[in-house]
């Protein structure tokens, strides 16, 4: 029989607990840490941030790009892909760059009859650019699936020495099954693409169209998960103008390391059998005014001006639409915008005669008073 030694505890043997953390006069640690890790001081200086377009696409990042159909997100890609080949520089004054490759993985547009003619139009030279996972008649022979190709398409980007990345839209490139509304495989793709562009020193730029329906602010308009807006470097927005028709707005949502630009509006014009993006007035609006969409490009919230007009009525008076339009008129609000309000708060009109002289009212809406539009 094994004797205890004087002193010694019974019980089972303790297994051995993490040795405690001491840290020596020099700030290194005494401990082997098992996760890898730098020094702040150890890192290697990085150059000041390049800009493809300054403001808004920075390179060795990732950038969102997104929109209502229509608007004109594969144009302003061309006109990206133009600035990278050498042809118009986005940013103002500055001189055409040493002509550089472009990978274009187009989904939705056919990459003969529709990208190459705006990147063509845009001063690109489309020689430059790379259509992955396409023949040579424009069709798709190979669907490129993330973020598990993330390494073949890192390949090609550096056998080309890429500047540019566009996926357009980012979720015609997700594997089969994936979706667009998973927060955690939006969240990994994306960050995945994001190394790509750091790895790389490309600017890559991703597309998706915005929801039919509206909820929420700017950042939540696109189709997916909010996740795509929170890992971009940086979120432009597409939208329509509010105060022209055929007239849109491009303005920068989200930005993260840089300052926000101002907004400005463009138009959409032909140009050599195709489209270009021409810039015009700056405006002094954010991007959630524009989400909101009663906003005017003065700033203003005409829709709310609207309300207060037509309060009488909608508290439960008759009152003469001549009386209103004037008023509208002294406001700086056309007719328009009122009669769009008034349609909004389903508030009736009338035909009144009194006198011989005939004239119009609104007055309140039907759950006020149990009346039917006349």
């Amino acid at each position: 029989m094994t004797k205890r030694k004087p002193g010694a505890r019974r019980g089972r043997p303790r297994k051995p607990g993490p040795k405690p953390f001491h840290a020596s006069t020099n700030g290194q640690a005494d401990a082997q840490a098992a996760l890898p890790f730098t020094w702040g001081s150890e890192f290697q200086a990085s150059g000041k941030r390049e800009f493809l377009w300054e403001g808004h696409v920075a390179f060795g990042g990732l950038t969102l790009v997104e929109g209502p159909k229509g608007v004109g997100k594969s144009t302003l890609l061309a006109a990206m892909a133009a600035d990278i080949t050498g042809g118009p520089r986005l940013t103002p004054q500055r001189s055409s760059r040493a002509p550089q490759h472009v990978v274009w993985f187009t989904g939705e547009e056919h990459p003969v009859l529709d990208t190459r003619p705006k990147i063509r139009a845009a001063g690109g030279i489309d020689r430059l650019v790379c259509f992955p996972g396409r023949d040579q008649s424009g069709e798709l022979i190979h669907r490129l699936a993330l973020p598990a190709e993330i390494g073949l398409l890192a390949d090609l980007v550096k056998m080309l020495s890429a500047r540019l990345v566009i996926l357009d839209p980012w979720s015609s490139c997700l594997a089969s099954g994936a979706s667009t509304a998973d927060p955690v495989n939006t969240r990994h793709t994306m960050e995945t693409l994001a190394a790509l562009g750091q790895a790389t020193d490309a600017a890559v730029v991703v597309t998706r169209n915005f929801r039919k329906t509206r909820i929420g602010g700017a950042l939540e308009s696109g189709l997916g998960s909010i996740e795509a807006s929170n890992v971009a470097r940086a979120v432009i927005q597409l939208r329509p103008h509010p105060d022209h028709h055929r007239r849109y707005v491009c303005v920068v949502a989200a930005a993260n390391g840089f300052a926000q630009p101002t907004p400005f509006g463009y138009r959409i014009e032909p140009r050599e059998g195709a489209v270009v993006m021409e810039a015009e007035e700056q405006l002094d609006l954010t991007a959630d005014q524009l989400a909101e969409g009663d906003i005017t490009s003065t700033g203003r919230d005409e829709r709310r001006d609207c309300l207060s007009i037509l309060q009488k009525c909608v508290e439960g008076s008759w009152v003469p639409f001549r009386d209103l339009e004037q008023e509208a008129l002294r406001a700086g609000i056309c007719v328009r915008t009122l009669r769009s309000v008034k349609a909004e708060l389903q508030l009736p009109s009338r035909r009144k005669e009194e006198q011989g002289h005939v004239h119009y009212e609104w007055g309140p809406p039907p759950r006020a008073n149990g009346q039917a539009e006349e």
